[in-house]
């Protein structure tokens, strides 16, 4: 990969996870009826300000797919391979949800439309944590990318610890419904906003290493042949 198209990747990485943060961030503000301890972020995607939870998951599917190709390489062998299609099945999952709007949360499974139906399955094929860490067990190993190893591997031990919670707890509430106390919606938010955190600095990271490649490459002033 040229440092060029690494670098144009690695921009689109870092602005796609940052237009999801901060989208999810404002809904917060229009949205404050949703409690988020334990309401999904998906219900945002439900009433007038639901085109902007549309967006943020388009805008992180985007993200994730700019990242198949920017961090396959530089995490080399099965890391980077099983990161990579990971990464390509989450970024699928992530458009469908941003198609596809969600049921009101705890309606029944039999009751279910077909969009909420489908933007479930999209929910499904989110395994951002589990490609997050297999691309960090992979750059980890490569010395150019040591600078930013330590950050990546915190977030993306957070994001998967979040989310193995995150499905007990869910477990747990599927008799009785989600409700006030079983913090599945905290959960899930620090589950996302770690996975775009992850994002953003390895992108930043895969930029500088594509600037300095750049330098390196072109003559030097004053040094050129005449």
């Amino acid at each position: 990969m040229s440092p060029k198209t690494q670098r144009r990747l690695g921009v689109v990485v870092c602005v796609g996870s940052g237009v999801f943060l901060a989208l999810l961030g404002g809904l917060h503000s229009l949205r404050p009826d949703l409690d988020p301890s334990w309401r999904f972020i998906s219900e945002y995607a439900r009433g007038d300000f639901g085109w902007l939870m549309s967006l943020a998951f388009a805008a992180l599917a985007v993200a994730c797919l700019s990242g198949l190709w920017v961090f396959r390489q530089p995490a080399g062998g099965w890391p980077g391979r099983i990161g990579a299609v990971l990464l390509g099945i989450s970024s699928l999952g992530m458009l469908m949800a941003a198609v596809f709007v969600t049921d009101p949360i705890n309606t029944p499974a039999d009751r279910l439309s077909l969009s909420g139906t489908l933007h479930s399955l999209g929910g499904g094929l989110n395994f951002t944590t589990l490609a997050v860490i297999a691309l960090t067990l992979g750059l980890a190993r490569n010395e150019r990318w040591q600078g930013s190893v330590a950050l990546l591997w915190a977030l993306a031990g957070l994001g998967l610890l979040a989310d193995l919670a995150f499905f007990i707890v869910s477990a747990s509430a599927a008799g009785d419904g989600f409700g006030p106390g079983n913090y599945t919606g905290l959960l899930g938010r620090i589950v996302m906003v770690s996975v775009a955190a992850w994002m953003i600095t390895a992108g930043a990271h895969a930029i500088r290493l594509a600037v300095v490649r750049d330098m390196l490459g072109r003559p030097v002033a004053g040094l050129e042949r005449h």
